[in-house]
């Protein structure tokens, strides 16, 4: 506003210059709910985000942290993300974080296990961003989806594939696939492999006159002995039925089979 005055310093009138916001509140409008919706997709996302220091400790942790490992993320400020991470995952880790810090953008996923606040571990599928050169961020940014449940099925399915449900024990193909590298180790080492064939005797009778749940326990203790009667690095493994296989490495002699024979 300019006011214009007389020669008596009477206001003769009033000139006003005005500028449209509009465009101007709409942005900024635009900006805020923008920034709101962020912060509630990050706050109700299932997937864990924090922002890790170039030193590898965690600056800001999303609230999914409690529900993914029970942890507060005030709490995770300033924690090393090492000391979170399963003592064997640590090289690797070490690894991929060298990897992620040479480049910027967005590196490949890795897995690492991750400590739960109840105690256990949480398989975590990991993928890192580095954004260090934008000041907004200075960080890496780390995106972690707990894949625990997964990881363990794929565990249970290749242990039913390769082991006897009965037992426990190596199955025929787990047995074939050690047979085979053990031949191959040995052979090298000038050492011979040797492989006992064991069934029980008068089983079908046990079955017969107990009932099948007297013969399963029975060949579960068998397969029990087997293994605490054998050396470490020796392997037992159930071919089916009563047949049972041992298979006897870093044999010198013939005999050594013989005297693994005899302690069975």
């Amino acid at each position: 506003l300019v006011a214009h005055r007389s020669e008596e310093g009477v206001i003769e009138a009033v000139s006003l210059v005005a500028r449209d916001l509009s465009d101007l509140h709409a942005a900024q409008q635009r900006v805020e709910a923008s920034e709101i919706r962020l912060a509630a997709l990050v706050e109700h996302a299932s997937d864990l985000v924090c922002v890790v220091a170039e030193d590898g400790g965690i600056v800001y942790a999303s609230p999914a942290v409690a529900r993914v490992l029970g942890l507060e993320a005030a709490d995770l400020e300033g924690t090393p993300v090492a000391d979170l991470v399963h003592p064997d995952d640590l090289t690797r880790l070490a690894d991929h974080a060298t990897e992620v810090l040479a480049a910027p953008g967005m590196s490949p996923a890795m897995e690492a296990r991750v400590a739960h606040a109840e105690g256990g571990w949480r398989h975590m599928e990991v993928v890192a961003t580095n954004l260090l050169a934008n000041p907004a961020v200075s960080g890496v940014v780390v995106n972690a989806r707990d894949v625990t449940e997964r990881v363990e099925v794929a565990a249970q399915l290749e242990e039913r594939a390769f082991h006897d449900e009965l037992t426990g024990l190596p199955n025929r193909a787990l047995l074939l696939e050690r047979l085979a590298d053990a031949l191959h180790r040995w052979s090298r080492h000038d050492r011979m492999v040797g492989v006992l064939f064991l069934d029980l005797d008068r089983f079908k009778v046990v079955n017969d006159s107990l009932g099948h749940g007297a013969g399963d326990d029975l060949l579960r203790e068998v397969a029990r002995r087997l293994e605490q009667t054998v050396r470490p690095g020796d392997m037992v493994a159930r071919l089916g039925g009563d047949e049972f296989v041992v298979v006897i490495g870093d044999m010198v002699r013939t005999t050594d089979a013989l005297v693994a024979a005899e302690r069975v």
